[in-house]
């Protein structure tokens, strides 16, 4: 009930979607159930310790995600939000929507952990 994606359904669903910025920053995600069960899994195995990434195996570019979003909710995804508006409108939240980070789970898949949405297709058809 939170997150970028809640932030961004109004605009799609109202047809005033699209990406944020120049659209080229990476934007890493997980599907909220593969979150759960990840945690749930290093709880199960004490042998996994330190820091780890908790995001799906397949990070997107910013413009990915708002036409992955824009196909799943049968809308256009033409709009542009230019950074200084993202900044003006949500300051500190507007810049960290606007940074790229290209997370990868390397510990949990090399613990053997298996994402069931590992693409943000299949993410979002249970999503919205």
């Amino acid at each position: 009930n939170g997150g970028a994606l809640m932030a961004m359904l109004p605009f799609f669903k109202y047809r005033c979607g699209g990406r944020w910025g120049s659209g080229r920053q990476w934007f890493s995600w997980i599907q909220i159930h593969d979150l759960l069960d990840a945690i749930k899994y290093v709880m199960d195995h004490s042998e996994i310790e330190g820091a780890m990434n908790f995001c799906a195996p397949q990070p997107v570019r910013n413009n990915d995600f708002a036409q992955a979003l824009a196909r799943q909710l049968n809308r256009p995804a033409f709009f542009r939000v230019p950074a200084v508006l993202m900044r003006m409108a949500a300051g500190e939240l507007g810049d960290l929507a606007l940074f790229s980070q290209r997370g990868y789970p390397k510990k949990l898949l090399t613990a053997g952990f298996t994402f069931k949405y590992p693409d943000i297709d299949s993410a979002l058809s249970v999503s919205v």
